[in-house]
């Protein structure tokens, strides 16, 4: 399911006044929680704290927020605190705030249509026994006749940089397990084109929705029913204890490496090599980019809204330029706009790795591009945004996964001036 409807509804009440001057808690930790925080981020509010019922869980907490009993936080009652839910136990969880004294007004309910505990035993399972079997009918009709020794590659998640390592590790898997004939399938476009960077052909570009429901099947049916393989960047073993992630120090290299493809010692990614050298050539004229003095900012992630304030690319892009280096930003259109003092740039896979070499540098918000461009030749300085935690260093360093050891990687907290001389102190130590 899209968080599309997370975003919307946030945004809504946000509009309405419904978070100011407020303390916001999130009840329940479940796959919602991070667009839930990424959301309230794009409008300036932070979570204040997660509410779970179980205090083993309380004890966790989600990523740097702390997590409390209902009672132990809303208790006693106070007209200051908004509850945001997203839970197919919502409506018990509205039942427990009503006890505590806590109104409808206090309360953002995002849970769709459809998500409410099915009371009735028997119509659960009919509905379960249709969701499989639809899953199954799509899984035959991938197959459309194929051998009956294909396997369905499914890359379920919306990042690039997911599928880039996913793809990055497939021949491997392939010469250990014998895999002849194979399809290969994204959710969207983007993913489309990184997986053809290594070559793969037989990919088949799918909805989220279908996605989710050939999981569901297969998990039901199992491997022998439906030959289905999930590449999740957190293992499909792990993706029930979502909170794992948070509580390891294990980074996407290893669950990939140990979990996702059962590898019994570390393996070496496949390096797809980058083109288009006249290409290149020809934007850098056209855009008057220098060659070997020219940096590329990278300051979006698709998969959330920065909370970086523009001034600080701003600044760094005249720092720059006053030091005698041409400045772009990778920009794919209005939803990036360039950065002031700088020109648009936009390449291809197929050659972004080159492009950055040809520039000499890139300073970058952790996102995929960093996973596609992180074996390049160059000055790479990586930020990593600890307000938002979607991508914590710990687990999504390119240093610790072993991608790029020459790379500069810092975390932001949310202090930008110093962020501002941080990276421009690192830049100067990779001379």
């Amino acid at each position: 399911m899209s968080d599309d409807f997370i975003t919307k509804g946030i945004g809504n009440r946000a509009k309405e006044g419904f978070f100011t001057s407020k303390k916001i808690a999130v009840f329940g930790i479940n796959g919602f929680s991070d667009a839930i925080i990424s959301a309230l981020s794009q409008h300036n509010y932070e979570v204040d704290a997660f509410l779970v019922n179980n205090p083993d869980s309380a004890r966790f907490g989600h990523g740097w927020i702390r997590a409390y009993t209902p009672q132990e936080y809303l208790w006693p009652f106070s007209r200051d605190v908004v509850i945001v839910i997203c839970s197919r136990y919502h409506m018990e969880m509205i039942e427990q705030l009503h006890s505590l004294r806590y109104e409808d007004s206090q309360v953002l309910d995002l849970t769709p249509e459809g998500q409410d505990i099915c009371r009735d035993s028997q119509d659960s399972m009919n509905n379960a026994m249709r969701a499989v079997q639809k899953g199954f009918v799509m899984y035959s009709l991938l197959l459309n006749g194929r051998a009956s020794d294909t396997t369905v590659f499914v890359c379920p998640n919306k990042g690039t940089g997911d599928v880039y390592l996913a793809c990055g590790l497939l021949g491997e898997y392939f010469k250990d397990n014998g895999v002849k004939r194979y399809i290969i399938t994204v959710v969207n476009n983007a993913c489309r084109k990184v997986v053809e960077l290594f070559g793969y052909g037989n990919i088949k570009v799918i909805s989220q929705e279908e996605n989710d429901t050939l999981l569901f099947a297969w998990e039901f049916l199992g491997s022998e029913m439906m030959d289905v393989k999930p590449m999740l960047f957190y293992g499909w073993r792990t993706y029930k204890h979502y909170l794992i992630r948070e509580k390891s120090k294990l980074t996407v290299d290893d669950i990939f490496q140990y979990d996702v493809f059962e590898f019994g010692s570390r393996r070496e990614y496949a390096h797809p090599l980058s083109k288009n050298e006249e290409y290149i050539k020809r934007e850098f004229a056209s855009k008057g980019l220098i060659p070997g003095k020219t940096i590329i900012l990278s300051p979006y992630a698709g998969f959330f809204k920065s909370c970086i304030e523009t001034s600080v690319w701003e600044q760094l892009t005249e720092r720059f330029i006053e030091s005698g280096y041409t400045v772009a930003t990778n920009s794919s259109g209005d939803n990036e706009p360039v950065i002031r003092g700088s020109v648009p740039v936009f390449f291809p896979y197929t050659c972004a790795e080159r492009f950055l070499e040809y520039a000499g540098g890139f300073i970058a918000l952790r996102s995929g591009l960093c996973d596609i461009v992180s074996r390049a030749k160059c000055r790479i300085v990586i930020v990593y945004e600890k307000k938002n935690n979607m991508a914590p260093m710990h687990t999504f360093s390119i240093k610790r996964m072993g991608l790029n050891t020459d790379v500069e990687e810092l975390e932001h907290f949310e202090n930008d001036e110093e962020l501002l001389e941080d990276i421009w102190k690192l830049w100067d130590k990779m001379k």
